[in-house]
């Protein structure tokens, strides 16, 4: 961990600490995304067993429920054991400015509109090539208990157990390899284990900004702090969107499609404006944030300390396959979707 003051360390060099091996953090990975995927193929008779223990629960309860019977064991829990095991030397666990961290919730707000931007450019391009995908589309609650819950839900659980895994457990063994390639290979497999076509773009780039701030700020703290408020912005803005009424004119132009919905060439073109702005921001605050990272005298974990063991790299192609499988298949439901409509 770090204070605010600066610090010297010999030579410059990154912080020795004791990391998982990469054949364990491999393992890891497949194991969620197995648990995932069974969580999923499940979920309807698990759903049915929720409301039976739980009578008169919400859905947003149940839903509460079911997303601690994946985030809990698969991912907290691995970190957990590796922080009592090494004394929380394997994370990173630095201390974070409030300053430090209101730059962060900023950052979080612009980047939900910036990923949205990339978004809709992305879906227009898959529009244009005739690639199907789901758009599956957020249920709001009515009421304010259900959209605090659907909070906690979407925003604090997956912002902290996901982070705890991704930018801790996974992050700090793949710095074996060194940092930049364990900030690529992380953002890589968190995009994939979300699933969505449609969303792919966004949640690499999300995973690239959020490997590095954990670096940055040598504190997964950051990272915490910036998906948190990312998820918790999401659901709130679409809370308060879900109270507008769509026009016959703006559902006659939704059923055109996406380009045609957002106005067109015009459209893009102020789209890609936003985006020029937002990523504008961003780059401000990574400047700002590696002028503090070199004044702390955080360094990266330099390439070619280790190379990728057989065993990991087979235990993460396994899990790769696993989810193209998943890709594919919702591609086909997609299809499907879209020739009964």
């Amino acid at each position: 961990m770090y204070s605010d003051a600066p610090r010297q360390e010999a030579g410059n060099a990154a912080p020795i600490r004791p990391r998982p091996s990469l054949t364990c953090v491999a393992a890891l990975y497949l194991l969620s995304v197995a648990s995932l995927v069974a969580l999923s193929l499940f979920s309807e008779p698990i759903a049915a067993f929720l409301a039976r223990l739980f009578p008169g629960a919400s859905l947003q309860t149940l839903d509460l429920i079911f997303n601690a019977l994946y985030y809990l064991p698969f991912l907290l829990l691995p970190t957990a054991l590796l922080l009592r095991r090494d004394g929380g030397a394997a994370v990173r666990l630095g201390s974070l400015g409030l300053r430090a961290m209101l730059g962060i919730v900023v950052l979080a707000l612009a980047a939900v509109y910036l990923v949205q931007c990339i978004s809709l450019l992305w879906m227009m391009v898959m529009e244009g090539l005739n690639i199907p995908y789901l758009n599956t589309e957020m249920t709001i609650p009515t009421t304010t208990q259900g959209v605090m819950l659907m909070v906690i839900t979407i925003g604090a659980i997956p912002g902290v157990c996901e982070e705890l895994f991704f930018r801790g457990t996974l992050l700090g063994g793949f710095e074996r390899l060194g940092t930049k390639r364990a900030v690529i290979l992380t953002s890589v497999l968190f995009a994939l284990l979300h699933g969505s076509l449609a969303g792919l773009p966004g949640q690499l780039m999300l995973g690239l900004l959020m490997g590095y701030l954990a670096f940055a700020f040598d504190s997964v703290y950051a990272s915490i702090t910036f998906h948190t408020v990312y998820n918790a912005a999401i659901v709130l803005i679409n809370a308060y969107m879900a109270g507008g009424e769509v026009t016959a004119e703006e559902q006659a132009l939704l059923n055109q499609g996406t380009f045609a919905y957002m106005g067109g060439w015009g459209g893009v073109l102020w789209i890609i404006v936003y985006i020029l702005v937002l990523g504008a921001l961003v780059r401000s605050f990574i400047r700002l944030a590696e002028q503090r990272r070199r004044a702390h005298g955080i360094a990266a974990v330099p390439p070619g300390g280790e190379k990728m063991p057989l065993g990991a790299a087979a235990l993460l192609a396994v899990a790769v396959l696993i989810l193209l499988g998943v890709y594919a298949l919702n591609t086909y439901a997609a299809c499907i979707a879209g020739g009964a409509a």
